[in-house]
């Protein structure tokens, strides 16, 4: 009889210590995935500090013109890979994001192809580089 009851309170401890480190693994996950958005966003941020000369052509819908110099070119070009690919990532990792974070985030996924011709040029040239992206720009009407 006591076998019986300290296996089946054995049993109990090891279904409880599971679903408690189960809880702990995915609060950890979703701690892991801000933080670590939070890092590709400081980057691009830090990047947009260092060349402000790139940031109408990320913000404010000016498009790549022809006098740029092919160095000013693939600057731009690949701030927007950044920028794509920041996106991209986070879009990759919704897992433990609350509704209102993940609305936001289309929000912001949205809002940056609108205001970035050169980004959205490159997510239409190249949709399986970043096909959470892609779907994203489908689904907002600005890729067909």
């Amino acid at each position: 009889m006591l076998s019986a009851i300290l296996a089946s309170l054995a049993i109990f401890i090891s279904v409880a210590s599971f679903i408690v480190s189960t809880l702990m693994y995915r609060s950890e996950i979703k701690n892991e995935n801000y933080a670590d958005s939070n890092q590709w966003f400081m980057e691009f941020d830090r990047i947009m500090i260092e060349y402000p000369m790139a940031r109408p052509y990320m913000y404010d819908k000016k498009e790549l013109e022809p006098g740029l110099s092919q160095e000013e070119r693939d600057r731009i070009t690949g701030i927007a890979e950044l920028m794509l690919d920041t996106a991209e990532w986070i879009a990759d990792r919704k897992h433990g994001l609350t509704q209102e974070d993940e609305l936001a985030q289309r929000k912001f996924i949205v809002d940056s192809l609108c205001n970035s011709p050169v980004a959205l040029e490159h997510i239409s040239n190249n949709p399986d580089w970043h096909p959470h992206i892609a779907q994203i720009a489908r689904d907002g009407k600005l890729l067909e």
